[in-house]
Parts: structure tokens; C-alpha cells; sequence
């Protein structure tokens, strides 16, 4: 893709991407506790501290949003065991875009929170019912409008046709003007 016809969420994908080819941090993150999860574990804390509407919370909060992940990736076979969370959640913090400041974990930039949370609700825009409670919660939230915006740009894609009929009829429920 050419530079002038590139989103956001296009450079902001490819700064993550360079990131995690950087010899310096490619390794950890393809090895425990991690095993080349860290996106799901980064959706799983930007999706949490968005919702809060905040741009930090306390590391607890961090834990207990990567515990679902885990036991996930455990019962989707990707796992053999879950890991120990603060082991992950240090490596997410030393080798990937969160940061600790006295105990408060946060995004490096707030674009990678939103980019992260867009990325989760990118997920659940499928048309199965069980999974869209995260995309309502987007929806009902003007603090969600940036995350939205970046899902709206990576659904321009034909290929994202089905997500976008997902988004446009969740959207309508909710305001006419969101969709």
C-alpha cells in the first residue's frame, strides 16, 4: 500500500509491526510467557482501560484484564497452561507499548490504547451475537470515538464487508449518526 492512500491505523499497524521485529524485543515476545501473544494480551488491557475512559489504571486492573486472555488461548488449545500474569504483564511492560509509572500501567502513546481497542472490537464484529457485548460497550460510549474511527478505516477493505454490516447495524441501534 502506498503511503498516500495509508490510515492511521495503517501507520499506527506498522509502527507496532517494526516494534516487534526489533531484535531487542522479538525474541521475548515469541517466548514464554508471552508464545507470540502479546497483541492479544495488549487488546485485552486497551480494551479494559478504555473503557474506563481513563489513559492509566493500576496494575491490578492490568492483571485481572489478561487473565481472560489467557484462560482463552488455554482452552483454544494455544496454551498448555496459563501463564503466570505478572510475568506477562512485566514483558508487555519491558519488551512491548505499555508502561509502569508507580504502579499505574499505561499505553506508551494514547494512539497504540486506542489502536489496541480498536483492534479488539475489530474482533468481535462477526455475526455471532455472544461476542459483541464489547462492540455495544464501544458504541454506547462517546470516549469510544477515536477507537471507532480506527475500526471504521480498517473496515473500508471489501474484504471487511460482513464487519462492516455487523458495525452499521449494531451502530443504528444506537445512534443514527454512528452509523
Amino acid at each position: 500500500q502506498d503511503v498516500a492512500s495509508a490510515s492511521t491505523i495503517d501507520f499506527i499497524s506498522a509502527a507496532v509491526a517494526s516494534f516487534e521485529r526489533n531484535p531487542q524485543h522479538a525474541s521475548v515476545l515469541a517466548a514464554k510467557p508471552l508464545d507470540g501473544r502479546a497483541r492479544a494480551y495488549l487488546q485485552a488491557v486497551a480494551f479494559e482501560v478504555t473503557r474506563t475512559l481513563r489513559l492509566e489504571f493500576p496494575r491490578d486492573d492490568a492483571l485481572r484484564a489478561l487473565a481472560p486472555v489467557a484462560l482463552k488461548l488455554q482452552s483454544d488449545g494455544l496454551l498448555l497452561a496459563p501463564p503466570h500474569l505478572p510475568d506477562v504483564l512485566s514483558a508487555l511492560v519491558e519488551h512491548h507499548v505499555l508502561q509502569e509509572d508507580e504502579g499505574a500501567i499505561r499505553f506508551a502513546h494514547h494512539r497504540f490504547q486506542e489502536f489496541f481497542a480498536a483492534q479488539q472490537v475489530l474482533a468481535v464484529c462477526t455475526p455471532d451475537e455472544q461476542l459483541r457485548d464489547a462492540l455495544k460497550i464501544a458504541l454506547h460510549n462517546a470516549g469510544w470515538d477515536e477507537v471507532l474511527q480506527l475500526v471504521a478505516q480498517n473496515l473500508r477493505r471489501e474484504s471487511a464487508r460482513a464487519q462492516r454490516v455487523v458495525l452499521v447495524a449494531e451502530a443504528l441501534i444506537v445512534d443514527l449518526g454512528l452509523a
